[in-house]
């Protein structure tokens, strides 16, 4: 296991879960999703990265009657959000999703492990595929609450559309101001 899982696992993601666990966010978070996800069916979604499921509460304002779960290796997020989502601790091989997403995860997975990463979310998708994250025309690590090891920013998108068969389909930026939710960039997949 990385150090920055380990990080995420342990007391500094319990720190971050703390922080980032106001419901009064959803409505940003309802325009961000409904923008980056697109219109459309999403029979089944899942979000790698789900932290308490404030995400998820908003997929299901969304989509109500859609199976919406998550991912969380963080055991203190997980509990929250277990109370109202199917959330696992890691990844079922058995399991797919209509849409999967991520929202400011792949930026805090180590660049060694980010191929390894992305091929699981790929292979748990059917069909969509949504990342929102920071964005560089370059990688490069940034300084997370004062740490090196656990925040990396890249191109995204033209890192999927390298190593992975899908079709670019749109792309945007959510502006903090107008949002309150960080800047951030967001790619739509179709396998």
């Amino acid at each position: 296991m990385s150090e920055a899982l380990d990080a995420w696992k342990g007391d500094f993601g319990d720190e971050y879960t703390a922080r980032n666990a106001d419901m009064g966010t959803l409505p940003a978070r309802r325009h961000m999703l409904k923008t980056a996800l697109g219109k459309g069916a999403h029979a089944t979604v899942c979000e790698f990265g789900c932290n308490v499921g404030l995400n998820l509460h908003a997929a299901t304002d969304l989509w109500p009657g859609s199976i919406i779960e998550g991912y969380e290796p963080n055991d203190t997020a997980r509990e929250i959000a277990s109370k109202r989502f199917n959330v696992r601790a890691s990844i079922r091989e058995d399991r797919r999703y209509h849409t999967v997403f991520t929202c400011g995860v792949l930026i805090h997975v180590p660049p060694g492990d980010l191929l390894e990463t992305c091929t699981r979310i790929y292979d748990a998708s059917v069909k969509r595929i949504t990342i929102i994250e920071y964005f560089s025309p370059e990688p490069q690590e940034k300084l997370y609450r004062g740490r090196g090891g656990l925040l990396w920013t890249r191109d995204f998108g033209k890192f999927w559309l390298e190593n992975f068969k899908v079709r670019h389909v749109a792309n945007g930026f959510f502006w903090k101001p107008s949002t309150g939710l960080d800047n951030l960039t967001w790619w739509r997949f179709l396998k």
